[in-house]
């Protein structure tokens, strides 16, 4: 067991999932020596160490299947075990598989977070934290969800998968309450996916990092940054994978465009659908407003297409 830590800030970055978390966490490995010097350690996915690595432990991947006590209790101590060995008392992690599956039909909106969220902070015990979660327009998520299912392999019509969605999970609204009740209002930072597209990735997730993590003001992060992580022979065997499933990739591309241009010619920059883009932007019209009066209040929720 890791010695107990007098003092340790960690910076939680959940995600969620399709809201350029692997960007994110790429720029994050791009600056890892520069973090370092603040006194600053970064965790992501692909943080690897004598050529292990230990971001994709048994308890993670088990963590992505099953929510029971047994399974949250061995994810948070092997998480917490991994932490307290780090050689700083500042810690960024980077993991939007804390908050749950990918949203999936029939499963609900992340369910389990907070009893996630709670149960590694409660082993962990940092002297402060610092949670960050980015949200997307519900249509905009739905159709970025969509698109996973070919990139993992498993192509649907988009008439089959908007049969099996039910847009009256998706808040997120009800997530950042679930979040803000673990952690407190003072300690929960909630961004727009749709800012980064506006400003760009480096310097949304410059700014944020600067807000959330005490010393790391001063860094940008930026892409074009040399970093020194080797890669692990898992990391190398993802690499030749990818390689290998390029000319799929570009059927996947092809059969997309094909759905965006059927699913509504008039909208053939988009794949949802005029008439269930406009439904969901009118169900959670009031919702996501007061997400943004809560949460967001820099932001205007109409200007970026959640009312």
């Amino acid at each position: 067991m890791a010695p107990e830590r007098t003092s340790m800030h960690l910076t939680l970055h959940v995600g969620a999932h399709k809201t350029a978390s692997t960007t994110f966490q790429h720029l994050l490995r791009m600056s890892r020596d520069e973090f370092e010097r603040c006194g600053v350690t970064v965790v992501g996915k692909s943080y690897v160490s004598g050529n292990e690595d230990l971001y994709r432990s048994g308890p993670r991947r088990a963590l992505a299947k099953d929510s029971s006590k047994e399974s949250l209790e061995a994810f948070a101590t092997a998480y917490t075990e991994f932490i307290k060995a780090l050689p700083t008392d500042s810690v960024i992690l980077s993991d939007e598989d804390i908050l749950g599956r990918l949203f999936k039909p029939d499963s609900g909106f992340y369910p389990d977070s907070g009893a996630k969220l709670s149960t590694l902070l409660d082993h962990l015990k940092p002297s402060s934290v610092c949670v960050i979660l980015y949200v997307r327009s519900q249509p905009g998520y739905m159709e970025s969800c969509f698109k996973e299912l070919f990139n993992m392999g498993t192509p649907m019509l988009f008439e089959r998968y908007l049969t099996g969605v039910d847009i009256e999970t998706m808040s997120w609204l009800s997530l950042a309450d679930s979040l803000k009740d673990v952690v407190g209002s003072n300690a929960l930072i909630v961004r727009p996916y749709e800012n980064i597209r506006l400003v760009g990735a480096s310097t949304e997730f410059s700014a944020m990092v600067g807000q959330s993590t005490p010393g790391a003001g001063a860094i940008k992060l930026d892409a074009k940054t040399v970093s020194n992580v080797s890669l692990g022979p898992g990391a190398r065997l993802r690499i030749w994978r990818a390689k290998q499933k390029k000319m799929k990739r570009a059927q996947i591309r092809a059969i997309a465009h094909n759905l965006r241009q059927n699913a509504n010619p008039a909208r053939s920059d988009k794949l949802l659908p005029a008439m269930y883009h406009d439904a969901m932007i009118r169900h959670y019209a009031a919702e996501n407003t007061e997400l943004f009066r809560k949460y967001m209040p820099d932001f205007d929720p109409a200007a970026l297409g959640y009312a």
